[in-house]
């Protein structure tokens, strides 16, 4: 015999509150994954002193590795995601479909706006020298002048930091948290259920 357990109704402020929960949870785990890589990649300084084949070599193995990591990255934060949604459905009576999205909708959203920000803050401290030496370097490897191109791009690189940020870890997460609310067993819901 299967001992039944009352479990709390599912509402949207408790769709909410726990993705706000578990959205800053992601968004901080993200951040420090995403900080992992800065211990191997090469600065534009070490990528600037020559183009020896030794330097191309550990510029384009520290790539691989980066590109790898990133990849590795993504499964994970999708993987603590589906952990989040079952915690979800375990926690609520009559959780449905629908619901598991826009809890992960929320969590993506959540997430990628604290990640954001950490990437903007991140930014922030770099030294403006190095970036300008960057820019320069981007410039002259394309024949074009870098007068007025570095002053474009450090005016407007802060905004686009925070922008792809945000939406590359809202979109990834918008379209993992429909899968996954498709994928997570939940109470199918009847489409003529009047739910008031």
């Amino acid at each position: 015999m299967e001992q039944q357990i009352n479990k709390t109704p599912i509402t949207g402020k408790a769709v909410w509150t726990e993705a706000m929960k578990f959205g800053a949870i992601l968004g901080v785990i993200t951040i420090i994954l995403d900080l992992v890589p800065n211990l191997w990649a090469p600065t534009v300084s070490d990528v600037a002193q020559g183009f020896s084949s030794k330097a191309v070599a550990g510029a384009l193995t520290a790539s691989l590795i980066t590109m790898l990591y990133s990849l590795a990255k993504m499964a994970l934060c999708i993987w603590i995601m589906v952990i989040f949604t079952k915690k979800l459905v375990a926690a609520y009576d009559n959780v449905t479909s629908s619901e598991t999205f826009r809890f992960g909708m929320f969590v993506a959203l959540l997430s990628g706006l604290i990640v954001s920000a950490a990437a903007l803050i991140q930014y922030k401290m770099m030294d403006p020298e190095v970036i300008s030496e960057a820019v320069e370097q981007a410039a002259a490897s394309r024949g074009l002048s870098s007068e007025g191109i570095t002053d474009m791009v450090q005016s407007m690189m802060p905004f686009m930091v925070f922008l792809f940020t945000l939406l590359k870890c809202a979109l990834v997460g918008i379209i993992a948290a429909l899968i996954i609310s498709r994928s997570i067993p939940g109470r199918t819901r009847n489409p003529f259920e009047d739910r008031m």
